[in-house]
């Protein structure tokens, strides 16, 4: 096994404390000087990796869109192949029962919009992710509307937890994970009864 470089372990672990600082005092509270001591390093050893403040709050945010991306690409790769694979990983993904998981995706947000106030065009690499998520559920051989659906109604719980706009049950979100699960099969099986009726009529042509 490759170990990561230790320029790698460095920058992850400035990263780390950025992320802690932000969790701790908000948007305003990240400077170099706080980073700097969450992490342990002097402020030229930060300059270094992150010559600004800005640079600092980029590489944050490129970190947390990449690996979000990655956790996604993983629960899709843990989907058997066919119609409704991306949407069944989603809810996979988004209902995962492990609470370290889901602290892990809250806290990880919570940082992520933090950044996103203090600086509004660092919402572009995010952008970019959701456009390729968008493709991906527009081609994952559901009814037209389905997959977005499935996509919708996830952001929106994620959002209610990260805010606490509504107290969900593990009840309640168990039983809305079964009617999304519902609504993806109902998303293939339109889809094939569509390819049927196309088979029947040009076997009777």
């Amino acid at each position: 096994m490759v170990k990561p470089a230790r320029s790698t372990i460095c920058v992850d672990k400035l990263l780390d404390a950025a992320q802690t600082v932000v969790l701790q005092g908000g948007a305003a509270s990240i400077t170099l000087d706080a980073v700097a001591a969450e992490a342990g390093v002097s402020k030229g050893g930060l300059l270094h990796h992150f010559p600004s403040k800005e640079k600092l709050i980029e590489a944050m945010v490129v970190r947390i869109v990449a690996e979000w991306r990655q956790d996604v690409m993983e629960a899709i790769e843990a989907q058997p192949h066919g119609p409704g694979r991306v949407a069944r990983a989603f809810l996979a993904m988004s209902f995962e029962d492990h609470p370290d998981f889901a602290d892990c995706v809250r806290r990880s947000t919570v940082v992520l919009l933090t950044a996103l106030t203090a600086n509004p065009k660092l919402v572009q690499p995010l952008r970019d992710v959701y456009r390729e998520l968008e493709t991906l559920i527009a081609n994952d051989g559901l009814k037209p509307g389905y997959g977005e659906a499935v996509l919708s109604a996830i952001d929106g719980l994620w959002f209610s937890k990260i805010f606490g706009t509504r107290d969900v049950s593990a009840e309640r979100s168990a039983a809305i994970r079964a009617s999304l699960a519902r609504l993806v099969e109902e998303g293939v099986a339109g889809v094939e009864g569509r390819m049927e009726s196309k088979q029947t009529k040009g076997a009777g042509a």
